[in-house]
């Protein structure tokens, strides 16, 4: 996604970012260890989820936040699912020059969606 043109700011890179000075030999290694636990355990649980069959009606406002380029996470069935959601309120926010990291991409848009949510509930309660 970094090569993609449509994509703001995509200078982004987690190894990269882990390098640098400001994270310690610890933090290095605790990041690591965080991936590694979070495929061993979180990913693990999820396969056997599909949203789209077992979570029809939920009880509060739904958003789901996703760059119009994202090659890492299928958008399609986010739109499935919406679909087949019951919600007080739901809707996809797209970001239409980002990829899977949309606070990234487009920091000033995301924040903004972000707290339009927030107002919006609270209209709803």
């Amino acid at each position: 996604m970094a090569q993609n043109p449509e994509i703001h700011n995509p200078g982004y890179n987690t190894l990269r970012d882990i390098a640098s000075s400001e994270y310690g030999i610890i933090d290095k290694l605790n990041f690591f260890l965080g991936l590694v636990n979070t495929y061993n355990h979180v990913y693990q649980q999820l396969y056997s989820i599909d949203l789209r069959t077992d979570y029809l009606k939920l009880e509060l406002p739904v958003y789901f936040f996703l760059g119009r380029h994202d090659i890492n996470a299928p958008t399609v069935l986010v739109e499935e699912y919406l679909q087949v959601l019951e919600a007080p309120d739901k809707r996809i926010v797209w970001f239409e020059h980002s990829g899977h990291s949309p606070w990234i991409n487009e920091t000033e848009k995301f924040i903004s969606e972000v707290l339009s949510c927030f107002t919006k509930n609270e209209k709803i309660k």
